[in-house]
């Protein structure tokens, strides 16, 4: 996958907080890659099941988690990994919280997957990405 080759960045409250969600994930069996390089931008994760189905998921939380630009980056995010590697590469937002409406339509406009959280916690952010991996797949 890419960004095999590259660094660890600083620690933030946003990077515990996204370390956390992909430890979780490992768990399920998922190959994790945390902030990889891609092109020149970083995506929060970068996930793979055993079939090969390849996932970029950004999650944002707090004040503006749902602003309509994290959905266009979300979006480049996803075309820059698909002139990578074979196949198809979908799309996920995270946000915790409410989706406002007209959010989903314009996110599923630009083949992005949004997917709500009750909470901006770690453990509520991964059931949700969970489930909404087994339905991607």
């Amino acid at each position: 996958m890419p960004g095999d080759d590259d660094f660890t960045v600083p620690h933030s409250k946003h990077y515990d907080f996204t370390h956390a969600v992909a430890d979780a994930l490992r768990e399920t069996k998922l190959e994790v890659r945390e902030q990889p390089i891609v092109g020149s931008m970083r995506p929060d994760l970068v996930v793979a099941d055993p079939e090969g189905h390849t996932v970029v998921i950004d999650v944002k939380t707090g004040p503006g988690a749902d602003h309509f630009g994290s959905i266009a980056q979300v979006a480049k995010y996803r075309k820059a990994l698909q002139s990578t590697l074979p196949g198809g590469v979908a799309a996920m937002l995270v946000i915790g919280g409410e989706i406002p409406e007209g959010f989903e339509s314009t996110a599923r406009d630009l083949g992005v997957d949004v997917v709500s959280a009750p909470t901006n916690s770690p453990t509520d952010i991964v059931a949700s990405v969970s489930k909404a991996l087994g339905d991607i797949s």
